[in-house]
């Protein structure tokens, strides 16, 4: 499934909302953002936020950003499932929002494989909890834009890197891997990340293993099985047209890496996202 802000927050500037689920259920099944980011901040309980790209634990006090790239849902474990408060909020705002505090990107945040995951304790703990809470509050009484701006700009503090961390990410790097997101890119694979990035192969190997801790083969492998997760999700492409679109270089091939990273073949999953969005 694919959601939209409007979709749960027509004509609203951002969405909010206290969610529940009790031990061994689930919310929808795996769903994406198309628009928005979403935060989330687990006031009790036990359970585990299950991604495409792997599994966190979730536990009172921990704060996560899910990005509009993350396939995700969250399952409750005993022996009372999972408390949250959840804030959607617009691409647009939380991009420019950053870029004026100045504290962290967007890029920054969208680096890693599996969202950010803060664990909070004591006053910070305390401080953010009373953050989500008055967004809740503010979002029942027709919150604006300031409340958002303000909400963002509060919880910053816990998800921006140490100071400088920002300017070691060479700049090349950055625009390569960031339109390697375009299908034509992705169907060059690491020969088109290397002609995008300008540098000799093992100059890029070495760079994106201190950058991503992770090589170009790997990098380009995940982008290609992200994109084939939107595709079955949202298409009614076959899977040889979406293992082509996506740079693989045959179906079965494919199926074998979208397996062995996901868990379940490509047409189990595209039947979960069907039925995630069926009455």
């Amino acid at each position: 499934m694919v959601l939209q802000l409007s979709d749960v927050a027509p004509g609203r500037p951002y969405h909010a909302a206290l969610c529940r689920v009790s031990p061994r259920h689930t919310t929808v099944t795996f769903h994406t953002h198309r628009d928005f980011y979403e935060l989330f901040y687990v006031l009790s309980g036990r359970g585990e936020h299950r991604l495409s790209a792997g599994c966190q634990a979730l536990s009172s006090g921990d704060l996560v950003l899910v990005r509009p790239t993350d396939w995700h849902y969250i399952v409750g474990l005993p022996p009372a499932g999972l408390e949250w408060i959840n804030v959607a909020v617009p691409v647009a705002t939380w991009r420019g929002v950053l870029d004026m505090a100045a504290v962290v990107s967007a890029d920054d945040l969208n680096r890693a494989h599996t969202p950010e995951l803060v664990t909070t304790s004591g006053q910070d703990a305390a401080r953010l909890e009373a953050s989500f809470r008055t967004v809740l509050a503010r979002y029942a009484l027709t919150g604006g834009k300031l409340d958002l701006m303000r909400f963002i700009v509060e919880v910053l503090e816990l998800l921006a890197t140490e100071p400088g961390d920002a300017t070691l990410m060479p700049e090349w790097l950055v625009r390569a891997c960031a339109a390697m997101s375009d299908e034509e890119n992705l169907k060059g694979g690491v020969p088109r990340l290397n002609e995008l990035a300008g540098v000799s192969a093992s100059h890029l190997c070495r760079t994106m293993r201190a950058n991503y801790d992770t090589t170009p083969t790997t990098f380009v492998t995940d982008l290609r099985l992200r994109h084939a997760e939107m595709l079955l999700a949202t298409t009614s492409a076959s899977l040889t047209a979406i293992s082509y679109r996506c740079g693989f270089s045959s179906p079965s091939y494919f199926s074998r890496c979208f397996h062995s990273t996901r868990g379940v073949s490509p047409r189990d999953f595209r039947r979960q996202a069907r039925e995630a969005v069926l009455p």
